[in-house]
C-alpha cells in the first residue's frame, strides 16, 4: 500500500514539473510579444493625440476666424498653465510629450496671456524620457494657425520616439506638417 501511494505522489510531482516547464516556455515567448504590443500602442496613441490636437487647433482657427496657437507646455498639469520657452535637452526632457496647450491668441502676440482664451490642455503623454519622447524638427515650441487654417512656419516634422531600451526602430513614428497646415 505504501509503494502505491509513493508512485502516485511521484506521478503528481512529475505532472507539476511538466506544467511549470510549459508555463515557463510559453511565458518566454509571450512576454516579449506583449511588451512590443504595449510599446507600439503607446507610440501610436501619442502620435494620434498630437495629430488630433493639430487638427483641432486648425479647425478652431477657421471656425473662430482668429489665430489659434498650440504650444509645448512643461506645466500642463498645473492650474496656471503656460507655454514653454527655450531649447530642450532630448536626454532629460520629453519634448512635446510633456504636454501642450491650445489657445485663441486674442491679442495676436503669439504668447499665452490673460487676454487669450484657453481652449484645450493636454497633459504628459509619457512619464519620463526613458518611456518615449516627442520632438519637432526644426525645434519649435509652438505653432500658430491663422484664420484660414495655415501655419506661420515652414515644413515641420514631429518624431515620436520609442523607449530608450527598445531596439526596434519600427516603433518610431513621424508626423509631418507643410506650411499650408
Amino acid at each position: 500500500m505504501n509503494s502505491l501511494k509513493r508512485n502516485r505522489d511521484a506521478y503528481t510531482f512529475v505532472v507539476v514539473m511538466v506544467v511549470l516547464v510549459l508555463i515557463g516556455i510559453l511565458s518566454s515567448i509571450a512576454i516579449p510579444t506583449f511588451r512590443n504590443l504595449l510599446i507600439t500602442s503607446k507610440i501610436s496613441v501619442a502620435a494620434s493625440t498630437l495629430h488630433n490636437a493639430l487638427l483641432f487647433a486648425r479647425f478652431e482657427a477657421v471656425k473662430r476666424g482668429r489665430p489659434v496657437t498650440i504650444c509645448r507646455s512643461s506645466n500642463s498639469d498645473d492650474a496656471n498653465v503656460s507655454c514653454a520657452a527655450g531649447a530642450i535637452n532630448p536626454e532629460s526632457h520629453l519634448g512635446w510629450a510633456e504636454g501642450w496647450i491650445i489657445f485663441v491668441d486674442v491679442d495676436q502676440d503669439l504668447k499665452f496671456t490673460g487676454k487669450d482664451i484657453l481652449v484645450r490642455v493636454q497633459s504628459k503623454l509619457f512619464n519620463k524620457p526613458g518611456d518615449g519622447s516627442m520632438f519637432s524638427s526644426p525645434h519649435r515650441n509652438q505653432l500658430t494657425f491663422n484664420s484660414t487654417g495655415q501655419i506661420f512656419a515652414s515644413y515641420m516634422r514631429f518624431t515620436i520616439s520609442r523607449p530608450k531600451d527598445d531596439p526596434d526602430v519600427t516603433h518610431v513614428k513621424y508626423l509631418c506638417l507643410a506650411s499650408g497646415g
